[in-house]
């Protein structure tokens, strides 16, 4: 809270922004509010700065010098940062948040980022990768004079029971935090199983918590490949684009309706033939046959034209009533163009923990033999690639391992799950759209 005073009050004259960045803009407020508490606690800085809604002016600089909370979920535009603080990114889905307020400091003389996190329970995040390069700057096999990491950590192999260990991760073990309060929380992780999560937030040893999704066994039972659809039927539809190295994912829920006696879900995939190539030589991804078999689109130039795919969703209303489309807003403002004149109900939806309510609301059907599906042997590929991270309040994420294994499919399918969810249970309401944040919805 000091340096975020400090640096706002005697940053650069031409205007000091300083941003705490968290993976939600929520969760940066925790931040921010101690800061606004040590500003106020203090009568001198007290008069020193003038807090408007979310932001913490430096008084004398026309509102040019300001402390503002920033998330994946912020506004994004315009941003000029002269310094960033960034809070706990191990629970950051990806680099999103450090990308944007790294690349905004491009134009300052003077910048600086400072990121401050535990471990965490995802060896193939953003944040691991972070410390992958960290701790090779402080091995002398990468050189980066600008940057300047600091690692407290116990290694993976310590007996953890043994206290004296615990201070290799706390060197302030016994005056800022307690031996006794580290005591009582690894006592309390032995007793309801939670020695993992004491670990990584106690010890910053990285666990890796990611349980397997669907079993595919209960997945391929569910397959109703001569399922027919009838002409007018009910649908909704979820979309994850890409244009290079991923899939771009269409799926499609129909909903139990006369004609049709179970829910029903069809999918469709698009990739580049030259990406579909390498990926079947290095990865033996049979994309060639999938393409041959109708399961998989390739496209002949060597990106994914997003306009033929809103336009292929504008095909489908000739066969279907298509009710809601929810999607991921990356690389989507042509999409959404083309689906708005074409009368279609398209919505942003969330993305990481933010599916957690679709994913379950998915888990549930495929666990109750609710829902059947085409046998896509591309999805099938996709359901198997795709693990589950839980997190501290046991919302869920679709995560992917390493490698070219894919799981958009899968997001896409949820987000088909929270259209139909949301409509079918009469949940949706304007009001809790914000084109910024994406859709917020109870089930």
């Amino acid at each position: 809270s000091g340096l975020v005073a400090y640096d706002c009050l005697y940053g650069e004259p031409s205007g000091a922004e300083v941003y705490i960045g968290a993976a939600t803009e929520e969760q940066a407020k925790i931040v921010w509010n101690s800061t606004k508490a040590f500003i106020d606690r203090n009568p001198k800085l007290a008069v020193a700065f003038t807090t408007i809604n979310s932001n913490i002016y430096a008084n004398g600089t026309s509102r040019t010098s300001y402390i503002r909370p920033f998330g994946r979920d912020s506004q994004k535009e315009g941003l000029n940062p002269y310094r960033v603080i960034i809070d706990e990114i191990h629970t950051h889905p990806d680099s999103e948040v450090y990308t944007t307020l790294t690349d905004g400091m491009v134009g300052r003389q003077k910048k600086g980022c400072v990121i401050i996190t535990t471990a965490g329970n995802d060896i193939y995040s953003f944040c691991h990768k972070l410390q992958d390069r960290y701790e090779a700057i402080l091995k002398g096999t990468f050189t980066a004079d600008d940057v300047f990491p600091i690692i407290y950590a116990c290694p993976n192999d310590i007996d953890i029971s043994d206290e004296k260990n615990w201070y290799g991760a706390n060197p302030s073990l016994g005056t800022i935090k307690s031996l006794e309060s580290m005591q009582r929380e690894y006592n309390k992780a032995l007793q309801i199983g939670t020695l993992s999560e004491f670990r990584y937030k106690n010890l910053c040893q990285w666990t890796d918590d990611k349980e397997s999704w669907i079993e595919i066994d209960k997945w391929n039972k569910l397959a109703r490949p001569d399922t027919v659809i009838p002409d007018g039927a009910d649908c909704y539809l979820g979309l994850d684009l890409a244009q290079v190295n991923d899939l771009c994912a269409l799926s499609i829920i129909f909903p139990k309706q006369t004609d049709l006696q179970y829910n029903f879900l069809k999918t469709y995939f698009w990739i580049p033939s030259k990406t579909a190539q390498s990926k079947q030589l290095s990865d033996k991804i049979p994309f060639k046959e999938w393409n041959e078999a109708g399961y998989v689109a390739l496209s002949k130039e060597a990106i994914i034209r997003l306009s033929y795919v809103a336009e292929f969703i504008v095909g489908l209303t000739s066969r279907y009533n298509i009710k809601a489309i929810f999607y991921d807003r990356a690389m989507s403002r042509e999409v959404e163009a083309i689906l708005s004149d074409n009368g279609l109900t398209a919505e942003p939806s969330f993305q990481g923990f933010g599916l957690s309510k679709d994913i379950k609301a998915f888990e549930n059907l495929i666990a109750l033999k609710e829902i059947y599906h085409d046998g896509n042997p591309c999805m099938t590929w996709n359901i198997s690639n795709a693990a589950i991270k839980i997190n501290d309040k046991q919302e869920k994420m679709l995560v992917k391992p390493a490698g070219y294994r894919k799981i958009d499919g899968c997001i896409s399918t949820v987000e088909a799950v929270g259209a139909f969810t949301v409509y079918e249970n009469g949940l949706f309401n304007k009001k809790n759209i914000r084109q910024d944040k994406g859709f917020r919805h109870t089930v």
